[in-house]
């Protein structure tokens, strides 16, 4: 479950639910229950022992971090140490990581603004 979190508030955890959400209105996300049990995760029993270990311990570290709300994400210390070990655990590219935060950041349904690119 710990790791779950992790994850799940991690870029990479955001895009996931970006990515798999109904719109109902144009630019106004809407999570249902549909949406949530569809979610792609990993399976932490396959990532191994050590990697799902080293996602809980970090929500030890970080469970009393404070998120910036998701238009700054970006700016977000607390999640860039979470997409630091997502990367490290998952064995993901940590630029393309970097590139997601920051596009994402942009998103228009996520800062209600038309996207201004880079």
């Amino acid at each position: 479950e710990k790791a779950l979190c992790v994850y799940l508030n991690s870029s990479i955890g955001v895009l996931a639910f970006m990515g798999n959400r109904s719109n109902k209105a144009p630019s106004y996300p809407q999570f249902s229950m549909d949406d949530i049990r569809k979610l792609v995760v990993p399976n932490f029993a396959a990532v191994g022992a050590e990697s799902a270990l080293e996602l809980a311990t970090a929500y030890g570290l970080h469970a009393e971090d404070v998120m910036l709300p998701l238009p700054s994400m970006n700016d977000c210390t607390a999640r860039k140490a979470l997409d630091d070990v997502v990367v490290s655990a998952l064995d993901l590219d940590s630029e393309m990581v970097e590139m997601i935060r920051r596009h994402l950041s942009m998103e228009p349904s996520v800062t209600g603004k038309r996207y201004e690119g880079l």
